[in-house]
């Protein structure tokens, strides 16, 4: 109950702080690690490949490769020509994998 109340008056100050004007990344700051955050992100194949050869392996922190790896096999899967030899922590749990939504396509 105690972490739920925090997370919720970090909510209320991220969201009085944007009705006062400060950027993204200024209230962003103010949000614990435990916090669930939406991104959005681009690049070309070339830096894709690159991007998840470095961050779906074991070395790379657990939340990165959560969300990293299911999109490395959502490439796979629908440019296995140009992602099939891509590796990736294999041991990594999947129950742990992000859920990826509104990807769009545009290949």
């Amino acid at each position: 109950e105690a972490w739920k109340n925090t997370m919720l008056e970090a909510e209320k100050g991220y969201i009085k702080m944007k009705e006062l004007g400060a950027s993204t990344d200024m209230c962003r700051n103010l949000l614990p690690h435990s916090t669930a955050a939406e991104y959005t992100m681009t690049a070309n194949i070339r830096e894709w490949k690159h991007i998840l050869a470095l961050r779906a392996s074991k070395h790379t922190h657990p939340s990165i490769r959560q969300v990293l790896i299911p999109l490395l096999l959502h490439f796979k899967e629908i440019m296995p020509e140009i992602f099939e030899g891509a590796e990736y922590d294999t041991e990594f749990p999947k129950e742990k994998y992000a859920k990826l939504t509104e990807i769009e396509e545009i290949y």
